[in-house]
């Protein structure tokens, strides 16, 4: 899943949140974040394990890709300076966009609680990485004058992990902090992001990123079940298990059922995170609880899984997709999986984005177990 939104803050507080207080599973609260709690103003100055900076403009502000990075060199790419605190362009109201990525919940459960397997975190980074290459190229534009709208040299972001989500559950997600920076004909200027800014981008590049994902999953030997709404989990992990380990959507999910849309059932629902928790005893509950809930095969919840999958199918009864499904898309042409996938993008308009027909098309292709057909943005168009 893909949500995208504007930052305004208060570069400190915004630094200080990423760098110290957001990431609970991967580090322990350190003397600076006790400091911060207290309201205390400092800044480190030593790499952060888990923030780096990536895209194609990081080697000409005095970064490499993907080099592990300081609140303060943070605070430089967000204030409009370079790595040596040299101010490059004029620093903007607005000083970027965050990025969320978050793993499917099964992969959270079973790379941080029942299998602790690093080669699904290390999926989750790579794939998250390969996405943000391919909007980098696809994205990238400058607004030099009132008159033009660019193709720019690329972009700035840094990339923030983490593995809780606000009610302690294992939620592996990636911040993804897209500076509000670009270059064209040797300048530093703005990053236009009007083209990034719609519901379309988000299920597009959602979409692609889990895709992407089950590709790499699969290929480390997990077997997955395609479920709806471009959405799979592992056959590894129970439903029970899923279920439990599922607080937050819960939550979003009871303040939906209420007339209130996701986006802001979301921020209604959202606690105030605190780094002042025991990673020890949070970890250990999860363990008990998944011994409690993880107990079938992977065969046993991979049938669990397909009759829950067959329940959505007879019971959405105004559901497009469903509908599709009972039609007989299981075996779709090519072109009946782009007719398919024309049909959901155009069921609110009778226009639709070219994001949201490919957006589709990719589950088109989830749907049917084709993962490995999606290779890049420009060979789906």
């Amino acid at each position: 899943m893909l949500n995208l939104t504007k930052l305004n803050n208060d570069i400190r507080k915004l630094t200080n949140y990423h760098t110290q207080s957001e990431n609970y599973y991967f580090k322990q609260a350190s003397s600076i974040d006790l400091l911060i709690e207290k309201g205390i103003d400092v800044i480190s100055s030593e790499p952060t394990e888990h923030v780096s900076i990536w895209g194609d403009l990081a080697a000409s502000l005095g970064y490499s890709a993907g080099q592990n990075i300081s609140q303060k060199e943070f605070e430089y790419l967000l204030d409009g300076k370079t790595a040596a605190g040299e101010r490059y362009v004029k620093r903007h109201k607005n000083s970027g966009y965050d990025l969320t990525f978050s793993a499917p919940k099964t992969i959270s459960i079973a790379g941080l609680v029942t299998e602790k397997n690093p080669d699904l975190v290390k999926a989750h980074d790579l794939t998250v990485q390969e996405t943000m290459q391919e909007i980098q190229k696809h994205y990238s534009y400058a607004h030099p004058n009132s008159r033009e709208h660019v193709k720019s040299d690329g972009m700035a972001w840094v990339s923030v992990r983490d593995g809780y989500s606000r009610e302690h559950d294992p939620h592996l997600h990636t911040h993804i902090i897209l500076t509000n920076i670009t270059k064209y004909n040797g300048k530093y200027m703005a990053l236009s992001a009007s083209k990034m800014m719609n519901r379309d981008f988000n299920k597009l590049w959602g979409a692609f990123y889990r895709a992407k994902m089950g590709q790499k999953v699969k290929e480390l030997g997990y077997d997955i079940t395609y479920m709806k709404d471009g959405e799979w989990r592992l056959d590894k992990v129970s439903l029970a298990c899923e279920k439990d380990f599922s607080i937050r959507s819960g939550q979003i999910k009871k303040e939906m059922q209420k007339g209130v849309s996701r986006k802001n059932a979301w921020r209604k629902t959202r606690k105030k995170k605190t780094n002042t928790v025991d990673k020890g005893l949070i970890t250990n509950d999860w363990m008990n609880r998944a011994e409690k809930t993880n107990t079938l095969t992977p065969l046993e919840n991979k049938k669990e899984a397909e009759t829950e999958r067959k329940r959505w199918i007879e019971e959405a009864e105004f559901n497009i997709e469903a509908l599709q499904e009972r039609e007989g898309r299981k075996n779709a042409t090519e072109q009946e999986r782009w007719l398919s996938a024309i049909e959901r993008a155009t069921q609110q308009s009778s226009l639709a984005r070219e994001e949201a027909v490919i957006g589709e098309y990719i589950k088109e292709l989830m749907a049917s177990d084709s993962y490995d057909q999606i290779v890049s943005f420009d060979q789906l168009k």
